[in-house]
């Protein structure tokens, strides 16, 4: 069961597109969007003010040895943008982090 699990989560991983809206369409608001990609699942929740990032929390987290990808987040917080590069070892769970991030702004659309 686990190597179906981890090749239907290669497979998913490698085909996810991530495509963060315009901020300038979204609200001031708070978004919380989420991403599963069995192996790795990512909570986040997006608070967007003047058309800007705010900040992004990192709800949940599961992974199996994606942790350093959570330091993406810490960066995004920093930087006041999506476009902050991926940690090496961990860019899978960055991708998912990200893509739950899309998703909780797709939420406001």
């Amino acid at each position: 069961m686990y190597l179906f699990d981890l090749l239907r989560y290669k497979k998913m991983v490698k085909g996810m597109i991530v495509d963060i809206p315009d901020l300038y369409t979204i609200d001031d608001g708070i978004y919380d969007g989420a991403c599963d990609a069995l192996l790795i699942k990512a909570r986040v929740r997006t608070i967007i003010e003047n058309h800007r990032i705010k900040s992004v929390e990192l709800i949940e987290h599961v992974n199996e040895r994606g942790a350093a990808a959570e330091k993406m987040i810490e960066w995004i917080n920093q930087e006041k943008k999506f476009n902050v590069g991926m940690i090496a070892g961990a860019s899978n769970s960055c991708k998912v982090m990200l893509k739950a991030i899309e998703n909780s702004l797709k939420s406001a659309s």
